[in-house]
């Protein structure tokens, strides 16, 4: 069974390192979501106002996902991140390990889920098999 959904539902534990004061502490669940709106909203501004052609679903999605490699790595500091040329590859390359990892429990996930729609089954059907 993938394990792709529940690695997202522990986005809500993973607290961000804010540069500036917050009056409360922030998670990253929290953090995507407000950038998702964010991005939805420029996406239909460029459109609009800019003769654009982003589109804001798109844009809302990715968003949505951008942080959630910081399940397995936490929210590193930017500037510890990006202090040391090493250190930043170090971190990309766990990151670009992780989206690998992360795309195909996502696609396991789909599958799944696809697999067991196609063949519905009754409430009487499954507690009798």
């Amino acid at each position: 069974m993938s394990h792709f959904f529940a690695y997202l539902s522990r986005m809500r534990f993973i607290r961000r390192w804010g540069l500036m004061h917050n009056t409360y502490p922030e998670n990253i669940q929290e953090h995507a979501l407000r950038v998702a709106l964010i991005a939805h909203a420029l996406a239909i501004i460029r459109n609009r106002l800019f003769r654009g052609s982003v589109n804001p679903e798109r844009a809302a999605v990715l968003a949505l996902y951008h942080d959630a490699s910081e399940v397995f790595t936490g929210d590193l500091p930017a500037p510890v991140k990006y202090f040391n040329p090493e250190i930043k590859a170090a971190y990309k390359a766990i990151e670009a390990l992780l989206r690998a990892d992360s795309s195909t429990c996502f696609q396991r996930a789909c599958s799944e889920i696809t697999s067991r729609s196609s063949s519905p089954r009754t409430r009487t059907q499954s507690t009798v098999s």
